[in-house]
């Protein structure tokens, strides 16, 4: 069996997958355009990449990486293949491709009531197994909180604003500006 890294543009083959994955696994409040996540993909600090074993879609990330500092905005397994180590093997491969980085990511906080909040449960455990910690802060989108998660070392919200607003650019930046509680 074969598990290859591919990256990914609007052009790829198998693109109309990886969009039904991405449209089923994130809710809708939490899914940036499409087009945004491709016009951005095109930056040297951005990495869109498909995860594909004998030809079939097992996953995707999105990464945005500045300094020192790897955050995965996007990291999804098909439904199907979840509990088989996938999302493990992704890990290593984006600890592989940045070993000097620390890492950072946000999941929907487990400790808000929510309808998917075994899911919640269940996505914590998963990152915890996998070395990542609690960053000290969470981060605040709409109505959703997030906890933000850190590996190899921690950071702070003035590092992950900084990278979000390289990732944004002049154009986007000011639609979007982080809220931080403790």
């Amino acid at each position: 069996m074969s598990f290859v890294a591919e990256i990914v543009t609007s052009a790829s083959q198998g693109i109309d997958e990886l969009k039904a994955l991405y449209k089923a696994v994130f809710p809708k409040e939490e899914q940036v355009p499409l087009w945004i996540l491709f016009w951005r993909a095109r930056k040297k600090f951005v990495e869109f990449i498909r995860f594909v074993e004998d030809g079939k879609l097992i996953g995707f990330t999105y990464t945005i990486t500045h300094d020192n500092l790897t955050y995965v905005f996007y990291l999804a397994v098909q439904n199907e293949m979840r509990s088989q180590g996938y999302g493990s093997r992704i890990l290593r491969h984006i600890e592989a491709r940045y070993p000097a980085n620390r890492l950072s990511l946000e999941i929907e906080n487990p400790e808000q009531a929510a309808e998917n909040g075994e899911q919640r449960r269940r996505r914590l455990a998963f990152y915890l197994k996998n070395g990542f910690e609690p960053a000290g802060y969470k981060t605040v989108e709409g109505r959703i909180i997030y906890r933000m998660l850190t590996k190899n070392g921690c950071h702070t919200a003035s590092e992950h604003t900084a990278l979000m607003a390289r990732y944004h650019g002049l154009l986007l930046r000011p639609m979007f500006k982080p809220k931080f509680l403790p």
